[in-house]
């Protein structure tokens, strides 16, 4: 079996392929990619680098746009996409690409999956994504070809003191060599095959630019908020501990739940909370001052003076009275609410903020005997004594 197998592969195909040939009308495609640039200083660390230049080229015309950014993220793949169309004067229908991060998630011979703010971007400015067939370049290779003439011609054994500068460079070399060029394989002028040809072709540019965004999977915190950027923002309390979709720009913050949306928030400094009240649960407000005016509208609800007492136990003991009157709210839990007023009432003239005192004279109330003086002078004594 194996000298079959050598035997056959020795032997030539009598019938070879025949590679079909790629038109491209005007204005119906362009291609984009990144290649590494020269060296580059880079003021921000003191070293040089070598940046990525990214290289788009309309199929039709090969008329292309260059543009050297320091990283291929999202943000500077799209703002040079967009400066590429705002140089054209236009849009192409399709715009073809490898299968970068930036705009792929997840590459697939059959379904890619685009990213939410590339589809987005390209939704506003009216082109369709198309990723190349991963391990298929010559699906790409009208700009894998011109990347190539960008290095030899453009920006080989240069160096350059900035960013500013090599994009500078670009520029100028684009307008006085690249597009003068008769190209290889159309024959013509490259810029007067553009102007004649392609550029009538081309999408009309939206009335503004994109506004990016980034959109991410957060999960609520347990005290319903969700962290952007060291920034806390407050979403619905019945959404604590699920998955909620965030989109937000450097002004706005938007949160998704079920697919609809549950908050909208201004952004915040780092390090800072932004919380709505309607997102708490009412027996929790947000906020110190809240809680407080919740308690005291519940002491309101027993009588006038478990209100009073109230608050001459907040002016008295501060945050400590807190728990002081959650302990008296729940006294009404066996207690009517008049026995517990009167007994708020007893307290305060004698100015008693203690809950074991607030406790016996509702016992001794509940018990339907009057109290002794001697045994509220005791208590009274018994109290001064604690402090």
């Amino acid at each position: 079996y194996g000298s079959v197998k050598r035997f056959v592969h020795c032997l030539k195909k009598t019938h070879p392929e025949v590679a079909g040939v790629m038109e491209h009308p005007p204005g119906k495609e362009a291609q984009v990619d990144f290649f590494k640039g020269p060296p580059t200083l880079n003021p921000e660390e003191g070293k040089w680098r070598r940046p990525w230049i990214l290289r788009m080229t309309l199929s039709c015309s090969r008329h292309g746009y260059e543009e050297a950014v320091w990283a291929q993220d999202r943000v500077h793949f799209l703002r040079a996409i967009e400066h590429a169309f705002i140089d054209f004067g236009g849009v192409p229908e399709v715009l073809r690409h490898d299968n970068l991060k930036a705009a792929i998630v997840r590459a697939c011979l059959y379904d890619p999956d685009v990213s939410e703010l590339y589809a987005a971007f390209a939704r506003h400015w009216g082109f369709v994504p198309l990723p190349a067939r991963p391990r298929h370049p010559e699906e790409d290779g009208i700009v894998e070809n011109s990347n190539g003439y960008v290095k030899d011609n453009a920006v080989k054994g240069r160096r350059f003191d900035s960013l500013e500068e090599l994009n500078s460079h670009l520029a100028k070399w684009n307008r006085t060599i690249a597009r003068l060029r008769i190209h290889g394989t159309t024959r013509k002028q490259v810029y007067t095959h553009f102007l004649e040809v392609e550029k009538p072709a081309l999408k009309p540019l939206p009335s503004d630019c994109f506004s990016l965004f980034e959109i991410g999977t957060r999960t609520v915190h347990p005290d319903g908020h969700v962290q952007i950027g060291g920034s806390y923002y407050s979403v619905p309390h019945m959404l604590v501990g699920q998955d909620v979709r965030v989109q937000w720009d450097d002004r706005m913050l938007r949160v998704y739940a079920h697919g609809q949306c549950v908050a909208v928030h201004l952004r915040t400094s780092a390090g800072t909370f932004a919380t709505r009240e309607e997102h708490r649960p009412a027996h929790k407000p947000a906020r110190e001052e809240a809680y407080v005016a919740g308690l005291l509208g519940k002491a309101e609800h027993i009588g006038p003076s478990t209100l009073e007492w109230a608050k001459a136990a907040v002016d008295e003991r501060g945050v400590r009275a807190y728990r002081l009157l959650q302990g008296m709210l729940s006294l009404t839990r066996n207690h009517p609410r008049e026995r517990v007023d009167w007994a708020c009432q007893v307290a305060l003239g004698r100015r008693l903020f203690r809950y074991k005192v607030l406790r016996r004279l509702v016992d001794q109330a509940a018990t339907q005997n009057p109290i002794q003086p001697a045994v509220l002078i005791r208590l009274i004594r018994h109290e001064f004594t604690q402090y």
